[in-house]
């Protein structure tokens, strides 16, 4: 009996040990799967990214072989037949979107100076006089100011107590990056709603291209002619009602009878 009971209890060990065995054997399997296909899905996700630098990189080769050949374009016109053209606006070939507040639009004309936050500078000293144009978004109420354009290279704290809360204690302005402005045209506010389509994030604040001042300007112009058109039939309507009024009262007035006196 005893040698029966130890053969059942090597049996058992035997046994577990096979079970053991076969466990640790299935999960180096399930480990193994798991760490290829992490290992497929690392690079199918490195090759979709590699795919779209690929894209971004021939995105932006093709937007600078266009700005290029525009600026090639532009260089054989001389400047001032540019400037005076029929299209005071065509010759810029880049630009900038700021932001304002109801609070702060006034202190920016009132200075001639837009400003951004200090890890914006680079972007800020990039701008040339007289071919950068400006626009200002104000984000009280979602709102596109313009066109304006650069006076000068932008730099750090031009007016360092520029939007500062107490100005007599003020060091630097609590945007530094700070560049000057002139109004070239005064163009009614574009609505957000207008140009949301030309941008792939909310983001206001953006350097932008030569194409898309062009386009935003192009919007303005489109937005002015609506807003032009709108009122020009609001006022003309009274006018002619006026005038159709005046006319019916003048054939229904009765004729005065004309008397032809004889002389004996």
């Amino acid at each position: 009996e005893r040698k029966r009971q130890e053969e059942l209890r090597k049996k058992r060990e035997q046994e577990q040990r096979r079970k053991q065995a076969a466990e640790a054997e299935a999960r180096r399997k399930r480990e193994a799967e798991a760490k290829a296909r992490k290992e497929a899905e690392a690079k199918a996700a490195a090759a979709r990214a590699e795919a779209k630098r690929q894209a971004e990189l021939k995105r932006q080769r093709e937007q600078e072989e266009r700005e290029q050949a525009e600026r090639l374009r532009r260089a054989q016109i001389p400047r001032e037949q540019v400037v005076n053209s029929a299209d005071p606006l065509a010759h810029y070939e880049d630009g900038m979107m700021f932001i304002c507040t109801n609070d702060t639009i006034d202190e920016c004309m009132e200075l001639q100076l837009f400003g951004l936050p200090r890890q914006h500078l680079w972007a800020v000293r990039s701008l040339q006089a007289h071919v950068s144009a400006l626009f200002l978004f104000n984000v009280s109420d979602r709102t596109l100011l313009g066109v304006f354009e650069a006076t000068g290279p932008g730099d750090e704290n031009l007016e360092p107590t520029a939007w500062a809360r107490n100005k007599q204690y003020a060091r630097f302005s609590p945007f530094p990056a700070q560049v000057r402005f002139r109004r070239v045209h005064e163009f009614p506010p574009l609505p957000e709603s207008s140009f949301r389509q030309l941008f792939s994030d909310g983001n206001r604040i953006r350097k932008l291209t030569l194409d898309q001042v062009h386009e935003i300007i192009d919007l303005m112009k489109e937005h002015e002619a609506r807003k032009t058109s709108t009122a020009t039939n609001v006022y003309s309507q009274p006018i002619r009602a006026a005038l159709s009024q005046q006319q019916q009262q003048q054939q229904q007035r009765p004729r005065s009878s004309s008397v032809n006196v004889v002389a004996p």
